[in-house]
Order: C-alpha cells, then structure tokens, then sequence
C-alpha cells in the first residue's frame, strides 16, 4: 500500500508543475533514513542499521520532495531481503558527477530467479532516480550480500 501512496506523491509532483530540484545534503538525508528504519521494520528482524555519514558535505541536485522516499525505498528494500540479525549500512560516495546513495545488506536472502532487480518496492526509486538523470542498481555477491545503488546529480564544490 506504502509504494502505491508513493507512486502516487510522485505523480502528484510531476502533475503540480514537475520537479523543484534543489542542493540536498545527502548526510542529513541518511540520517533521517536511519532513524526511520526502526518504524520500517529493523527492531522486528533484529536487523542492526548503521549510516555512514558521507564525507565532505556531499549533496545532489534533486527534488528533496521525491529523493526522501527513495531512499527510504532503498532501506525498505533492504530489510525485505534482510536475514534476521544481520547488518545493513546505509552511506554515499562521490563518482564523477554523480553521487551514489549505497544501502548494503551483509546476508541477503535469496530470491528465487535472483529477482532483486525486480523488487516491486524499488519502482518510486527507480523512477525518481531516471527523472532526476540518475540510474538504479542493484548486484548481489556470492557471499549473499546484496547492494541497491541509487545515482543522482552531484552539487559539484567550488
């Protein structure tokens, strides 16, 4: 039901006028995820969520109306294919122009047809990040760890 409300707040931004993009500080924004993953399930999975505060004020050009949930889409993804009791690590990193949001499970489950691409949970993230001329990713590691990749616009420093 969330990814349908979310979908929808994406529709209703593009409708409203398009995106309002602006410089998003991408530290703060994790953090807010962090503290987030409580209510989106780590406590019931015993899962341990730990944010990795990006170095040199890193931010994106983005709408921070649209990349908020995205990102929270990303750890939501994450904890759906969590094991109970592992690690998920939530930070970001500067690449050329872009910087890439990285929310890293340490044991994932496996899905059958290795569908983690797939996840229906990662369509408003997938979406924000084309709108914004970013990408997503995803790649799972033959130790079970997983990573979703979320690429936005980086604010180049001066």
């Amino acid at each position: 039901m969330r990814d349908g409300i979310e979908d929808t707040l994406l529709d209703e931004v593009l409708s409203a006028g398009g995106l309002c993009t602006a410089n998003v500080r991408l530290g703060p924004l994790l953090a807010e995820a962090g503290s987030a993953a409580v209510a989106l399930g780590a406590g019931e999975k015993r899962v341990n969520v730990i944010v990795v505060k990006p170095l040199g004020g890193l931010s994106v050009r983005a709408d921070p109306r649209v990349v908020r949930p995205a990102v929270r889409g990303l750890l939501r993804a994450a904890l759906q294919v969590a094991r109970t009791g592992t690690t998920i690590r939530v930070g970001a990193q500067a690449a050329r122009e872009k910087a890439r949001v990285a929310v890293s499970v340490d044991g994932c489950c496996r899905l059958p047809g290795n569908r983690l691409p797939d996840l229906p949970i990662l369509a408003l993230a997938r979406r924000a990040a084309k709108l914004h001329g970013g990408f997503l990713s995803t790649r799972v590691s033959r130790s079970n760890a997983c990573e979703f990749r979320l690429a936005l616009p980086r604010v180049q420093q001066h």
